[in-house]
């Protein structure tokens, strides 16, 4: 029995080990991709998916790697592997619906932006204003402007003096 405790701490601290390693290559890759490096960027965040395979974190950081570099259907798949480890991972539902909608899939970006916002709603989240403006634009992409307009107008009322809120409705002209 003491034989089996050993070997189950071993593998404890094994997988600590793992999850540390992923981390420090995981800010590894985001240094190497602001100083230009984005191929070794990309190899760097590949390894910490492989030592950390259920950490959705490590999936979208190779996904923004991988939209950094224009890779977009590469970004695509990372991001839906990060959701199906975590499927209210705000950044993952906002950057992939973001991707889906400049590809024109408008109803699959709706409902990935939608999703971000009920998230951060139920969590308690404070909003996240380019989300919402994000989805404002979508919206109005697949003409449902009034959509929008009701969306700008909800977030301004709890949040008046929110510039970044102003700043989507003048834009994209909600008045």
């Amino acid at each position: 029995m003491k034989e089996n405790t050993n070997s189950e701490k071993s593998n404890d601290a094994e997988t600590k080990l793992q999850k540390v390693l992923a981390e420090r290559l995981s800010n590894m890759a985001n240094e190497m991709l602001v100083d230009g490096k984005s191929e070794q960027a990309r190899d760097v965040a590949m390894a910490a998916t492989l030592l950390d395979p259920a950490n959705a974190k490590w999936h979208v950081g190779l996904a923004i790697v991988e939209s950094f570099m224009g890779d977009v259907q590469s970004a695509r798949s990372s991001f839906e592997i990060a959701l199906s480890i975590d499927p209210e991972h705000t950044n993952a539902l906002h950057l992939l619906g973001n991707i889906y909608r400049m590809d024109g899939e408008l109803d699959k970006a709706t409902e990935l932006l939608e999703r971000d916002l009920a998230v951060h709603e139920r969590k308690g989240h404070e909003y996240d204003p380019q989300v919402v403006g994000d989805l404002c634009e979508t919206y109005i992409q697949a003409r449902k402007n009034d959509q929008a307009r009701s969306l700008i107008q909800r977030y301004i009322k709890v949040h008046p003096k929110d510039e970044d809120l102003l700043h989507i409705r003048d834009r994209l002209n909600l008045q």
